[in-house]
């Protein structure tokens, strides 16, 4: 292989470990914490799952006027 458009890229993939390394290492951050906080939302029981709904369509309808 000779091509040094090939070669660059190749360079650049070979090279990119570490970035991919730490996007992977905030996705599993961020899946980490949505699997908590599903774990605490299923603990709250049904009429404070209510109150919280209603709050947020309150909010999200006042953010859209």
């Amino acid at each position: 292989m000779t091509d040094p458009a090939e070669i660059e890229r190749l360079m650049d993939v070979a090279n990119s470990d570490a970035a991919v390394l730490e996007d992977l290492d905030q996705c599993m951050t961020r899946l980490r914490q949505a699997q908590l906080a599903k774990a605490a939302l299923a603990r709250l029981d049904a009429g404070d799952l209510r109150e919280l709904f209603a709050a947020r369509r309150r909010a999200l309808g006042e953010r859209t006027r």
